[in-house]
C-alpha cells in the first residue's frame, strides 16, 4: 500500500526545496500533496514500459488491458469479473501470435514474452535489483531484449522509486523540461537534460512528476 500511496516521497523537504525554483514553485502550488504512485510488482513494472514504448497512452492502455484479461488469473466478486497481472509463468508460455492479434507489434510480443523467459529461468531475478546500485540495475535490464536506458529508469523511478531517478528519454519528460528550462529555440539533448535533472538531485524523480503534471495542465489551457 504505501508503495501505490508513494507513501516513500518526502514532500515537505521536496517542497522546501522546490520554493527556491520558479517553476517549481508554480507546480508544487497547482498540486498540493501530489504523490506519484508506484508498481509495486517489479515485473508488471516492466511489461508496463514495453506496452507503452513509442505509442500513445490510450492503446498502450488498451492492448495492456487485452493482456491482462487473456492471461491474468479470473476472480469473480457479487458478478463482477477481476482480472489480476499475468504472472510471468503465464506469460513464458504465451503464443506471441496471439500477443499480436492484441494489436502488440511483433517485437514488443517478442519483448514479453522473452522477458518473461528470463524471469522463470533465473536470468534475471528483479527483486534482487531493489539492493543493487543504478549502474548494475541498468547493466542487467538492458542486457535483456527490448530493454533500453528508457525502461530502465522508469522502473527505478516508478518502481524502486529513487529520489534521483529521471527517465529523461521519454519524450513527455523532454517536452516539459525544455518548454519551463529552455529557450524556445534550444534544442536540448539527453546529456543536457540529465545535467538538469542532477541539480534536483535527490528530488529529480518528484521534480519529474510535478513537471509533467504542470505541462499536462497548462497546455490544456484555451
Amino acid at each position: 500500500a504505501g508503495k501505490l500511496l508513494g507513501l516513500s516521497f518526502p514532500l515537505e523537504a521536496f517542497y522546501a526545496f522546490a520554493a527556491t525554483d520558479a517553476v517549481m514553485s508554480r507546480a508544487i502550488t497547482a498540486f498540493p500533496g501530489l504523490r506519484p504512485t508506484l508498481t509495486a510488482d517489479p515485473f508488471e513494472m516492466l511489461v508496463g514500459s514495453i506496452t507503452a514504448q513509442q505509442i500513445n497512452l490510450p492503446f498502450a492502455f488498451a492492448t495492456r488491458r487485452r493482456l491482462v484479461q487473456a492471461f491474468g488469473e479470473t476472480i469473480e466478486r457479487q458478478g463482477d469479473k477481476y482480472h489480476a497481472f499475468p504472472t510471468a509463468d503465464a506469460l513464458a508460455a504465451a503464443d506471441q501470435g496471439m500477443l499480436r492479434e492484441m494489436q502488440f507489434s511483433n517485437r514488443k510480443a517478442e519483448y514479453i514474452v522473452n522477458l518473461a523467459r528470463s524471469v522463470c529461468d533465473g536470468e534475471i531475478d528483479l527483486d534482487k535489483l531493489a539492493y543493487e546500485n543504478d549502474e548494475t540495475v541498468i547493466e542487467r535490464l538492458t542486457a535483456l531484449t527490448g530493454i533500453g536506458r528508457w525502461t530502465a529508469d522508469w522502473f527505478m523511478a516508478r518502481h524502486l522509486g529513487r529520489g534521483h531517478a529521471a527517465a529523461v528519454g521519454d519524450l513527455a519528460v523532454r517536452k516539459a523540461m525544455k518548454r519551463f528550462y529552455f529557450r524556445e529555440e534550444e534544442t536540448p539533448n539527453e546529456s543536457d537534460l540529465r545535467v538538469l535533472a542532477a541539480r534536483w538531485g535527490d528530488y529529480a524523480n518528484l521534480a519529474v512528476h510535478y513537471l509533467l503534471s504542470l505541462h499536462a495542465s497548462e497546455k490544456q489551457r484555451p
